[in-house]
């Protein structure tokens, strides 16, 4: 099984970010990082709401400003 995503924001519609590799850390943080390794996203207090053989949807937070977030949902299919 390959561990390359491609990456799809579900709010506030469907939106296609790009094939890259999740990092997921203890404190709740995930990363999203192109197949050269740039920084695509970050989500903060993330959930795995459902992981499935075809994917992994995860919900959380994206900073949209300065001390702004707003609730985010990531939908990655294996590649």
């Amino acid at each position: 099984m390959s561990n390359i995503f491609k990456l799809q924001k579900q709010l506030p519609k469907s939106k296609n970010i790009g094939r890259g590799y999740l990092s997921i850390d203890r404190k709740g943080e995930a990363c999203f990082f192109s197949e050269n390794g740039n920084l695509i996203t970050l989500m903060i207090r993330v959930r795995i709401e459902l992981a499935a053989a075809h994917g992994i949807m995860l919900s959380g937070f994206e900073e949209e400003g300065i001390k702004k977030y707003r609730y985010q949902e990531w939908w990655l299919v294996y590649t």
